[in-house]
């Protein structure tokens, strides 16, 4: 599916939200943009995840669309990027989650080296939320067993505040019945994903573990630890080549770290951190016996330092959207005729989509 300012649907209605421009396009869909009006001189920005059009009526590709969906609905925490709803919206598949204003890290390693502060700053997060996700238990108190499998540079998103969120759930694993759902498809990126992962063996969070590892390993040294020319490569790469410790690279470079990340990159699972939890730990402790502090200030600061022409932007766009909504934000007196003059009440995540809606409740 393709919404562009041509199709005149830019700065106009998509079910109950304005959508305003095209923030991201992936295999399966593309993100855009939206507004919700919410009271007046108020508005609430969302992130509107749009399935292509070529997969609209393929019902494999659907059922994954919203098995991401139920996935995130049931997620909450400050470390990942939260859904809202999901369902049909003018005959379009689609999931609303939180927008927020920020870069990913694989943006962020295009602009040069980062900080190792900085790194930990991110992979702490990044671990803390892959913790919530592995010890997610239904309300029965048993596990949900969740693995995200796709956890890559371009799927953290770091804010300009410095906050750090996960994001698409699109590939995750939830019990065992989304691998029928997903035979024959591509699940994860090969430059990221676990060996076992790769041979296509059962995987548990270790495998997120590992992951999270090879980001990391990527943040310290500006380079990945397994992407080659090819797919191919690759794999091989990931299966046999050696991986060069970070302190083999740079004398520099703190043992200590060094032999964290390497031993979230073991090949053997049961060699690796036995959780994000554990892993998150050693780097904490590490951060205080560095007498590292203000972590997240100094994030923030290289942000503003590395990305200022986005920052720029954002705001640029920001502006924007408030005027384009103007002529859409309800007045006291369009309350007021609606039998209320409260303004809408949006605090249980619940928003009418359109035809067909699933909603935190």
């Amino acid at each position: 599916m393709t919404i562009d300012p041509q199709n005149g649907l830019i700065n106009r209605r998509f079910g109950p939200y304005i959508l305003l421009s095209e923030i991201g396009c992936g295999a399966m869909a593309q993100v855009y943009l939206g507004a919700l009006p919410c009271a007046p001189k108020r508005m609430r920005f969302v992130a509107l995840k749009c399935m292509h059009q070529a997969y609209q009526t393929n019902p494999d590709y659907v059922r994954l669309f919203y098995h991401e969906a139920e996935i995130a609905l049931g997620l909450m925490h400050p470390n990942l990027v939260e859904t809202w709803s999901c369902g049909v919206v003018q005959g379009r598949h689609t999931i609303v989650m939180d927008y927020l204003p920020g870069v990913s890290i694989g943006s962020l390693l295009s602009r040069g080296a980062i900080p190792i502060e900085v790194a930990l700053w991110i992979a702490i997060n990044i671990l803390n939320g892959l913790s919530y996700l592995h010890e997610k238990t239904d309300d029965m108190g048993n596990p949900l067993g969740i693995v995200h499998r796709d956890l890559t540079p371009d799927n953290v998103i770091v804010g300009f505040d410095g906050t750090v969120r996960i994001l698409d759930f699109g590939v995750s694993k939830c019990g065992v019945d989304v691998d029928d759902i997903q035979k024959g498809m591509m699940v994860g990126k090969y430059a990221y994903m676990s060996p076992e992962q790769c041979r296509g063996c059962n995987i548990d969070a270790r495998s997120d573990v590992f992951s999270a590892a090879a980001v990391l390993y990527e943040m310290c040294t500006g380079h990945p630890a397994f992407a080659r020319n090819t797919d191919i490569a690759t794999i091989e790469a990931l299966l046999n080549d050696e991986i060069v410790p970070p302190n083999r690279e740079s004398w520099r470079f703190p043992s200590f770290l060094s032999q964290c990340i390497m031993q979230g990159l073991a090949r053997n699972p049961d060699r690796r951190f036995h959780s994000a939890r554990a892993f998150a730990d050693e780097l904490a402790t590490f951060v205080k016996l560095q007498g590292m502090s203000d972590t997240q200030r100094k994030c923030q600061a290289h942000i503003a330092h590395v990305c200022r022409d986005l920052i720029d932007s954002e705001s640029n766009r920001m502006a924007t959207a408030t005027m384009a909504m103007q002529p859409y934000m309800p007045s006291i007196d369009d309350l007021i005729s609606q039998g209320s003059s409260q303004p809408p009440d949006f605090t249980n995540n619940a928003f009418v989509l359109g035809e067909v809606t699933f909603s935190k409740l």
